[in-house]
């Protein structure tokens, strides 16, 4: 009896090594993202804080906005962006409305004057979480618009994730995607 319980422990202990081996806890199948990388390092490198907005630009109220949550938590960039289950009248009229414009690629003076006065160094782009509910026009056409952008200057692009820093002065543009013409629906 006691070499029938000693067996059945010994069995139990390989079996659970066995399984314990197999099976792997895993909280997000996110990969880290080098943009958001890039923007630590070069806000820590010019000494300021690292404050981004990141598009697209939501009310405040929707599910996709956990995904760079998690990114800027991660590397400790501060959003103006992010989500709550109950948005303020105040959130919608007094930010998101003057802001969203940035959601087509539409960085106006009056926005990056806003984006300046609150802090904010730069801009996040996230290609695959681009829906056609968040701007009339597909995710090509804003990144046209923010390639091409005097005040902006890209930091890091891996994937479908683009960083860029906001610029004080303009820079001179060499115009890319000169070709892009055609725009697919989201």
């Amino acid at each position: 009896s006691r070499l029938l319980s000693g067996v059945c422990a010994t069995a139990m202990v390989v079996a659970m090594v066995e399984y314990a081996a197999q099976f792997r806890v895993q909280l997000s199948g996110l990969r880290d993202a080098p943009a958001y990388t890039a923007v630590a390092s070069d806000a820590a490198a010019r000494k300021i804080e690292p404050h981004a907005l990141v598009i697209p630009f939501w009310p405040g109220d929707s599910h996709y906005t956990s995904v760079y949550q998690y990114f800027a938590s991660l590397h400790r960039i501060r959003m103006v962006n992010g989500y709550r289950p109950f948005v303020p009248k105040s959130y919608r009229v007094d930010l998101f409305q003057r802001i969203s414009p940035i959601n087509s690629g539409k960085l106006s003076d009056e926005i990056l004057a806003e984006l300046r006065q609150m802090g904010v160094r730069y801009v996040i782009l996230h290609e695959d979480l681009f829906p056609e509910k968040v701007s009339p026009r597909p995710v090509g056409y804003t990144l046209k618009q923010l390639l091409n952008h005097p005040h902006l200057e890209l930091v890091a692009h891996e994937g479908t994730i683009w960083s860029w820093r906001i610029l004080d002065a303009p820079r001179v543009v060499t115009p890319l995607g000169s070709d892009w013409n055609i725009w697919f629906p989201n």
